[in-house]
Formats: structure tokens, sequence, C-alpha cells
């Protein structure tokens, strides 16, 4: 074998090194906030835009955006996105990029500044929770994102992230976003900012912010074109958790969702989310991984009046991991950077061991997606093992698993499908479904009775009116008011002898109809 020589055995070198930095600073540096976290197949891209919601205004400091203080603008969305990416080209980011990002997204500093190390605003949780000289190692540390990376061919998974409260800056949650990506999954999210200003309220206004921002975040994801659009999940921390239970219930194309320590399992002191508009729970129906403090689940089970949102849920696997730690800051990144002080309105002093939590729920919330979003056995098998056998025992307390029960069959969507296809193709096999399983659909009176009167005044399908009325007799047999509603149908579509039956079996139910008297004595004097 020929052996180059030393000057192109040094160009050799020198090639390797850099096309292969990525690679090198991924294996040889220890990446900010990765703990012993193993790195997917992927390289990590990013990328950060700003986006603009023009349905809905925002205040802001606009003299960082060029426009006079108090104007008015459309909402602006900073969107921080991961994705996978080709292992060459673009710079890859320091956790001082992510820190700097940061102070932008409140406009703590002009966006596209960059101040020196010294004078980076710092989060509090980094600036009081740290010492400077492991403050400053840090923030020279390399992540795993490579900015504005070309992606790579194919499709993959897209998970929506929400923020929390006093942790509203992606900085937060970074390390796990970076993660899912290496392991193959679009990763999509913004800051939680407030309705009206950067302050966040405990409210049902500034909650459907967030539902709202991380909707908009979800459908600029959505479009492009390395974004599988039909395997989407949701990570939610703390607020974000509540926003994105919500988005779940109302959004179909959530297939599978994460919870970090959020106030979800039992009824929160300021009503939420379950104060929302959007809060349905029979929509909870994909599958869910809750992961949270100990301390927060009773060790007795509560009165059958206060069950918990664990124990009511019966569509959809569901899984209770229950961590052992006190300190909330410990589901964030935060816990992986080797926090050294109690920092208060963050946490307490350090306990246990929040590095290997950090890592565990990381693989954990991948795990889940690989077992739901693209239908890995092996996955599935590894979360319903026990915290023990698995080696997990140090930082997990206990696991539940719950599997699906009843998948319940939606009022909203079975009206969708008579005023879809008709009622002659829509009801046969709504009614198939009530014959074997009536408890999966549960119909309301009121709704059923208003689509019959819009079939038959308002939209020219009379005779699909008649066929609801008598859908709602089968349902409501003793409702004086269904039968009533179908005599009118009759009554319009000239069978006269069917409306005078139908007015006299709701008069028999409800005496005192003053409508039904009054319309079978008009049929009986026409005969």
């Amino acid at each position: 074998m020929k052996f180059p020589s030393r000057i192109g055995l040094i160009l050799v070198i020198i090639t390797f090194a850099l096309a292969g930095e990525v690679e090198y600073s991924q294996t040889l540096e220890k990446m900010a906030g990765w703990g012993n976290l193993q790195a997917g197949p992927n390289a990590v891209g990013f990328r950060l835009s700003t986006v603009y919601d023009q349905s809905r205004i925002f205040h802001s400091n606009q003299e960082f955006r060029g426009l006079s203080p108090g104007a008015e603008t459309a909402r602006h969305i900073r969107l921080y996105l991961w994705y996978p990416a080709q292992a060459t080209g673009g710079r890859t980011l320091r956790l001082r990029d992510y820190v700097r990002m940061a102070a932008e997204d409140f406009d703590l500093i002009p966006p596209g500044a960059s101040p020196a190390e010294k004078d980076l605003i710092l989060p509090v949780p980094m600036a009081k929770g740290l010492s400077e000289e492991k403050r400053l190692g840090l923030l020279a540390r390399r992540t795993a994102a490579v900015e504005n990376s070309s992606p790579l061919a194919g499709k993959f998974p897209l998970v929506i992230i929400g923020q929390g409260l006093f942790y509203e800056s992606p900085l937060s949650l970074f390390s796990l976003a970076e993660y899912l990506t290496s392991q193959g999954y679009v990763v999509a999210t913004c800051p939680l900012v407030g309705t009206y200003s950067r302050l966040v309220y405990r409210n049902v206004i500034d909650l459907e912010t967030q539902v709202r921002d991380m909707e908009y975040v979800m459908a600029q994801a959505r479009a492009l074109p390395f974004v599988d659009k039909e395997r989407m999940g949701v990570v939610g921390y703390d607020l974000g958790g509540m926003a994105g239970l919500l988005l779940a219930m109302r959004n179909p194309w959530v297939k599978a969702m994460v919870s970090l320590d959020t106030g979800i399992l039992y009824p929160t002191s300021f009503g939420l989310p379950a104060g929302s508009p959007s809060y349905r729970e029979a929509r909870f129906v994909i599958p869910w991984l809750m992961m949270t403090q100990d301390r927060f689940v009773p060790k007795k089970p509560r009165s059958d009046k206060d069950t918990s949102l664990f124990d009511r849920k019966t569509a959809g696997d569901s899984y209770l991991y229950l961590c052992r730690t006190e300190n909330h800051g410990d589901f964030t990144t935060y816990a992986a950077l080797g926090m050294e002080n109690a920092v208060p309105g963050y946490w307490g002093p350090i306990k246990g061991n929040p590095r290997l939590l950090h890592d565990t729920i990381c693989r954990l919330t991948w795990r889940f997606f690989e077992g739901y979003l693209r239908n890995d056995a092996a996955a599935l098998e590894e979360l319903r093992r026990d915290p023990g056998q698995a080696g997990l025992g140090e930082v997990i307390a206990s696991a539940k698993f719950k599997p699906e029960a009843t998948a319940p069959v939606f009022q909203d969507d079975c009206l969708q499908d008579i005023i879809r296809r008709g009622t002659a193709a829509a009801l046969p096999g709504i009614r198939r479904v009530m014959e074997t399983e009536k408890s999966r659909v549960a119909f309301d009176e009121g709704v059923l009775n208003w689509l019959g009167y819009h079939f038959l005044y308002w939209w020219g399908r009379e005779e699909e009116a008649r066929d609801v009325f008598r859908f709602m007799t089968e349902l409501f047999p003793v409702s004086a008011n269904a039968f009533d509603s179908l005599g009118e149908a009759c009554f319009v579509l000239g069978d006269k002898a069917a409306a005078l039956e139908n007015y006299r079996r709701s008069l028999e139910l409800n005496p005192e109809s003053a409508n039904a008297k009054e319309m079978i004595k008009r049929l009986e004097a026409k005969d």
C-alpha cells in the first residue's frame, strides 16, 4: 500500500475535518443540553423566521422594528423550526445563539444584534442558577443545530411544541427539539406571548391566544414540502400543555400528545383548561403520554366526583409517568445544563438526578411518537415496561398504561356526513353503529331538530328533513317535539295522513301542546 506524502496527509485531514464539521462537533464535543442522549441518524437543520397572522393585532416595542411607537401591526410570530438536514453546509449554532434569540423574542435586544457574551441578556434560570464561570462555558458550547442547512429529501412527522409560563422562549426546550429532529422529526414552535403584551395571564383569553399561535405555526409547518401532513404530534409543557390539549381536542390532524408537568389531571384553582369553550373531553381521543411530578398525584384514590383526566379518558391509549422530582424546571432543557443554585419562582434546591430525568423525558417522548406516529411495535412495548425493570427507577417512581376502551362517534361528524352525503347514504351506517354500541354516539335532540329545519325550509331538502325528524323519533320516542317536527315535515310534503298521525302522537305525549291541537284541527277539518 502506498502512503501519501506528509503534505498530502495534512490535506486529507483538513478535507475530512471540513467535510465532517457537524459530525465532529456532535461526537467529540459534548453538545449543550443533551446530557447522555445519543443522537439519531439525522443531522439537525434549523431556521428562525418571523411570520405574521394578519387576522390578529399585537402591540409590541415598535422602535425595534422600524415603526412608530404605539403603531398597530399584525401579530408577529417567531417560528422556530428544526428539521432533518444534510450533514454539510451552514453554521453550527452555539448555546449563546439560542440565548440571543430568546432575548430577541421579547424585544430585549434588536433582531440581529450580536452583543458580547458579557453583555448578553441571560434568562433568569441561567443567570441565577449557574456560576459565572459555568455560564460562560455553556454559552460557548455547540448545539446540534446547523443554521439554514438544506433539508433531507422525503417527508417527516411533525411535532408542535407549546411553551410554559416563565419558560416562554423555545430556549427552554431546544434540546428536546434537537433530539427529536435527529430521530427524523420536524419540530416547530414559537415563544409564548400574551394577547396584548408580553405578559401572559392564566385566563381563557391568553390560553386561546397560545392555541391560535400554535395553530398558526402548525399551518406554516404543514405547508413545507418535507413535512408529512398525516403524522403530527404535540408536546406541551406547563401552560403549553393546556394549549396542546385544546389543540388536540379541536384539531383532527393531531394524532398523539405528550404533556410535560401540565396541570390537566385535576381541576386548577384558576379554572383552566376546562374553562375554555374548546374544552371537550369527549374529543380527547388520541394516544396520550403524561409525565409529571410524583407529588401531584395522590397516593389514595380521590372520590368519584374528582377523578383525574387519566381515569376519565377512554378513547386512545394513555400513559402516566410519575417522576421523582419536586422541581417544575426539571422538565426543561435547564435540567440538562447542570443548574447549581435554587432559583425562587423556578425551582428549589437541586435534588435527585435532573440530567438523567431530562434524558429519560426526551427518550420517552421519542419512543411514544415512534409508536403512534410510525407504528413501531417495539417502541410501544418499551413504553409499557415497568420503570424499575427498564432501568428508570432512579427518576421514574411509577408508570401506568391504560389501553383504549371505546372510541366515540361524534355527533358533529355524523351531522357533517348527513349533510355531505345525504340521509339515504349516511343514516343506515349511523343506525348500525347505534344498534351495536349505542353509547358511542350521543345525539342532542335540539341539534338534530335544527338540522331538520335547515333541510325543511332553508336548504330545499324537504324529504331529507322528514328522514332526520323520523330518526329523531327513534332516538327520542317520548319526545312530543320530535313527533311535532316530523308531523310538520310530512305536512309540507303533502302527506296529510302521516302528518295527522304524528301530530296525534305528539299530543298524546304532551296534552298541553297548542301547536299539535291546532294542526290536528286543521288536518281533520280538511278531511
